[in-house]
């Protein structure tokens, strides 16, 4: 083999490497800025307090005091959350009904195939929702200790 093509191998060969290097530590930093959008999610009340007692040198008692209030607000928030996006959901279901009956039947199955692939890649992005709790929180199985073993039981 010649020394031209031995070195073009070579370059091509670092350049694949890199290349995978980066879609991997793309896919890593995505999977982390997920994580850290969940935890902000569900750290309100804790961030606020920590937030709010230090900048304002808050008693035990206040804190005591103004815990329901933090967590009632999140609650708040979360509930909102939910509705927006459901109320969002409704909004485009409707526009896609609507748009459906301008639609060819070709159309509207290339129209069918869309919105599969979207509920697909709006899955893989938020998770699946039969996975969810009646009050529309994630299960997080992983943050949850193991049970105790059956004998272990009272």
């Amino acid at each position: 083999m010649n020394r031209a093509l031995k070195i073009s191998l070579v370059f091509v060969g670092i350049f694949a490497a890199g290349a995978a290097s980066g879609v991997l530590g793309t896919m890593r930093y995505q999977e982390m800025k997920r994580e850290a959008r969940r935890a902000n999610a569900d750290s309100f009340g804790p961030t606020q307090m920590q937030r709010f007692a230090g900048a304002l040198d808050l008693t035990p008692e206040q804190q005591a005091k103004l815990q329901p209030i933090l967590n009632e607000t999140a609650d708040a928030l979360r509930k909102l959350r939910r509705e927006s996006f459901r109320s969002g959901a409704a909004l485009i279901a409707d526009m896609e009904a609507r748009m459906a009956e301008l639609l060819t039947p070709e159309q509207r199955e290339r129209l069918a195939v869309m919105q599969a692939e979207q509920r697909e890649r709006m899955r893989q992005r938020f998770g699946d929702p039969s996975r969810r709790s009646e009050g529309g929180e994630r299960e997080r199985e992983r943050h949850q200790p193991p049970p105790p073993p059956p004998d272990a039981q009272p």
